[in-house]
């Protein structure tokens, strides 16, 4: 057996069982691409190809379900689509325009300041949750 075809095999197993727990696999293709005698910038730079890749495959998943499950609802039951197309145009909107907003105008900083002031604001409400009902 060839070391690429290994090297494949390897590659899918890491991402399968990453995926199954939630992490990426730059955690572990970026040393292993070094091991395998890749520059760091080399292995850097495939290593983010590989999680792009994984990235957009479980968004396809992600949408596929939720459109079957979506379906799966709206034969079983009636849709209030007076309240579901509003509330998607908004989710729209409010996905695009927060990805203009984070992409271009928000420094590294600032985003993990909001994603740490959220964080605690979901742990506080946990804690008070638990504490008082």
């Amino acid at each position: 057996m060839s070391i690429s075809l290994i090297l494949i095999a390897a590659i899918f197993l890491i991402s399968l069982v990453l995926t199954m727990v939630g992490l990426g696999g730059g955690l572990v293709f970026s040393p292993l691409f070094v091991i395998l005698g890749l520059a760091k910038s080399q292995a850097a730079s495939a290593s983010l190809f590989l999680n792009l890749v994984a990235a957009a495959s479980s968004t396809f998943i992600v949408c596929f379900s939720s459109l079957t499950g979506f379906l799966g609802y709206a034969a079983m039951a009636s849709v209030d689509w007076r309240f579901i197309l509003p509330a998607a145009l908004a989710a729209l909107a409010g996905g695009q325009l927060g990805a203009r907003i984070m992409s271009g105008h928000v420094k590294a900083r600032s985003i993990r300041v909001i994603f740490s002031l959220v964080l605690f604001a979901m742990c506080a409400k946990l804690i008070h949750r638990f504490l008082f009902g």
